[in-house]
């Protein structure tokens, strides 16, 4: 691979990177549970939509859409 070619995040890499997000943007004790999956649902859609926008390239660009 070369300087600059880009790879796109696993499924797992978006999973963790949307625990990672939802632990800072919400409470968990003062939250429901149905609450923080339909964030966690949607953070993850969000990330994976951006994922997939470029076949290669910098994975940290996922954050520069954000």
């Amino acid at each position: 691979m070369k300087v600059g070619d880009i790879m796109q995040f696993s499924k797992d890499i978006l999973h963790t990177l949307t625990l990672e997000i939802l632990k800072e943007k919400y409470d968990f004790k003062n939250s429901s549970e149905e609450e923080l999956l339909k964030h966690y649902h949607e953070i993850f859609l969000k990330l994976s939509e951006v994922n997939n926008s470029f076949s290669k390239g910098d994975g940290l660009s996922v954050f520069k859409q954000m």
